[in-house]
């Protein structure tokens, strides 16, 4: 690793920076967070923490366009992302809501010219 004068901590990428999948110990922590736990009141919440979250890059693939447009379509809250230090994520079920509303909203626009 090259000498950084910022030092790093237990929430950057893992040892190797061009790893990008998350260290041992992020993926252990994930993995109590979600385990159901009655007295804590978990149950809701493991649903919501196992949900499939996509990145910029996985975005700007499924869409056909560039990361910079959703970037900007996630800052003009035209996406639903949140922000994750520098970077922008969209959960997958706000992505399933986001399209379904994009297609009623299409189809009804074409009800009303035809």
């Amino acid at each position: 690793m090259r000498d950084n004068p910022l030092k790093r901590n237990s929430c950057d990428r893992g040892a190797n920076e061009e790893d990008p999948r998350p260290s041992r110990q992020a993926r252990a922590n994930l993995d109590l967070l979600t385990k159901s736990e009655p007295s804590r009141g978990l149950s809701d919440e493991r649903s919501t923490l196992s949900t499939r979250v996509f990145g910029v890059d996985e975005l700007a693939i499924f869409f056909g366009c560039g990361t910079e447009k959703i970037k900007r379509m996630a800052r003009r809250r035209e996406l639903p992302a949140f922000k994750f230090g520098k970077s922008w994520y969209v959960r997958e079920q706000d992505l399933e809501v986001y399209i379904n509303r994009a297609v009623e909203s299409n189809l009804r626009s074409q009800k009303q010219r035809g």
